[in-house]
């Protein structure tokens, strides 16, 4: 287990306001709280105010196949410093389908990040590398689950609704130039499903269980 230095209060949540890249509550549009990034959707992404998991709305990516949200911008923002990073936030699996695509950075054979549903475990990719967690299994179906991916000293640790599902260690750096950001597809597979309180911070927020947040995130 990581040395235990980043708890705060009872959610173990480390929450220094400059190292939160991206916050994205989907209250009736797709705007970043941090005003870093605008997002744009294609295919339609659906703000739907049936069962969100908190505010008015969520992203409902059910209304129309291959639906995404992207960013293209300044993608050096994105960049990780010091080896860290988090990754979380709330999904709502309403089918349970296999080959569910969450989303990815720069996301290639040979680059970033890509997060998978397949039939019955999650998939990590990791500079181009996949991953099956098999052990990590995947969330219910139904029900809102709190999804978590934390970097730290060359760990990748994976939490369900704070309990750590299966790690990866890599001895290379990620390999991530960021060239594109996207949320719900990668051009070949989609999700099937709501996604709320997106947020990317290059701080590993955890470095054991912890306590779901209970409330929208806050910079």
């Amino acid at each position: 287990m990581l040395k235990n230095t980043l708890m705060m209060s009872n959610k173990n949540v480390y929450s220094q306001s400059n190292n939160v890249e991206m916050i994205c509550h989907f209250d009736g549009d797709y705007s970043d709280a941090t005003g870093n990034h605008t997002l744009s959707s294609s295919n339609y992404v659906n703000l739907s105010t049936v069962n969100p998991k908190f505010g008015s709305h969520c992203l409902d990516f059910t209304s129309s196949n291959y639906a995404y949200l992207s960013y293209t911008g300044n993608m050096d923002r994105f960049s990780i410093q010091n080896g860290e990073l988090t990754i979380d936030f709330w999904i709502n699996d309403e089918f349970g389908t296999s080959n569910q695509v969450l989303g990815g950075i720069s996301w290639s054979s040979s680059l970033g990040i890509g997060i998978q549903l397949y039939s019955s475990y999650t998939i990590l990719y990791i500079n181009g590398v996949r991953n099956n967690m098999s052990a990590a299994g995947r969330p219910a179906v139904g029900v809102w689950t709190h999804f978590a991916l934390v970097l730290k000293d060359g760990l990748y640790t994976l939490y369900y609704n704070g309990v750590a599902k299966g790690t990866i260690i890599m001895t290379e750096s990620l390999n991530l130039p960021v060239t594109s950001f996207i949320m719900g597809n990668n051009g070949i597979s989609s999700f099937s499903g709501k996604l709320d309180e997106y947020r990317f911070t290059k701080k590993a927020l955890w470095d054991s269980n912890f306590s779901v947040p209970t409330t929208p995130y806050n910079l």
